[in-house]
């Protein structure tokens, strides 16, 4: 819990113009140096997503619903029925490209809402920006993988650099997906959960298991000519275990931004209810007060 209100302190202050992007470095007060737009004070960036706007939490629970069915349940039917293509890599990488690059887009929205951007959210944010676009290298990842599954480039020039590059892709991709999960963390921390937080940074470090694995897999048969398989093998077995994680993990946070979407509902019916019992007794102290 201390972690959190930790990290939610760092987002409270306003990193970048809202009007131009322009890094504003601290300051509190006065105008933006690149475009003289005036810095916004009176804003509390520390609101939950449940104190956002009503079209916010709703474009995300659809988002986060959409991300689930992709990777929950697209990538395991998909995978069963490529389950006789003749190289599992190929399978592997044309199974996961398109949906991982539909849920890179679904879960980086641009808003231009205070605090939507002051939680990673906004138009010009860095992560979100390199989280989207960085997801086509799985295109490039399956796009490789199918030249050399096909049996066309083997003994070639092309084929032999394609084969070396796979390992820096495949290094590549996994920091997409470790941006990707960056982004699931600053929802997760909009939303205060707590428990997904926690999930994500156990998925954080089961991928750089992987990537250790799949850097040892580059360069073990030249270093370990011996055993060089023992690491890659132990990285595919924290990929399973973490694969699971991700399914319960997409399961809370679409459980909890549900729910969220509920208590604004709650809360604004209640504000409304607030707010006309206030006016009926002012009104009822204003005629009062002309009857005297």
């Amino acid at each position: 819990m201390m972690r959190m209100q930790q990290k939610s302190s760092i987002r409270d202050q306003m990193k970048n113009c809202l009007e131009c992007g322009y890094p504003l470095s601290g300051k509190r007060t006065g105008r933006c140096p690149e475009c003289g737009n005036p810095i916004q004070v009176d804003i509390d960036l520390s609101l939950a997503l449940e104190r956002s706007p009503r079209r916010i939490i709703f474009s995300f629970a659809i988002r986060m619903t959409a991300v689930g069915v992709l990777i929950a349940l697209v990538i395991p039917f998909v995978t069963a029925n490529f389950g006789r293509y003749s190289n599992g890599s190929s399978a592997f990488a044309l199974v996961v490209s398109v949906p991982l690059i539909l849920s890179s887009f679904l879960i980086t929205p641009p808003w231009q809402d205070p605090v939507a951007i002051s939680n990673g959210f906004g138009s010009r944010d860095r992560i979100r920006l390199a989280t989207r676009w960085g997801s086509f290298s799985w295109l490039i990842l399956a796009s490789c993988s199918s030249l050399i599954a096909s049996g066309l480039l083997p003994g070639t020039i092309i084929g032999a650099t394609l084969e070396f590059l796979l390992g820096p892709i495949g290094l590549l991709c996994l920091f997409q997906l470790f941006l990707f999960f960056a982004c699931l963390d600053r929802l997760g921390h909009w939303m205060r959960d707590e428990v997904a937080c926690s999930m994500i940074r156990f998925i954080h470090l089961s991928l750089i298991v992987i990537g250790i694995g799949v850097l040892i897999g580059i360069i073990g048969p030249i270093l370990f000519p011996i055993s060089p398989g023992f690491f890659p093998i132990y990285s595919a077995i924290v990929f399973v275990v973490m694969m699971l994680m991700v399914v319960a993990l997409l399961i809370l946070m679409t459980k909890t931004v549900w729910f969220t979407l509920l208590h604004s509902a709650e809360n604004s019916a209640s504000d409304r209810r607030l707010r006309e019992r206030f006016d009926e007794t002012r009104s009822f102290v204003d005629e009062s007060d002309t009857r005297l």
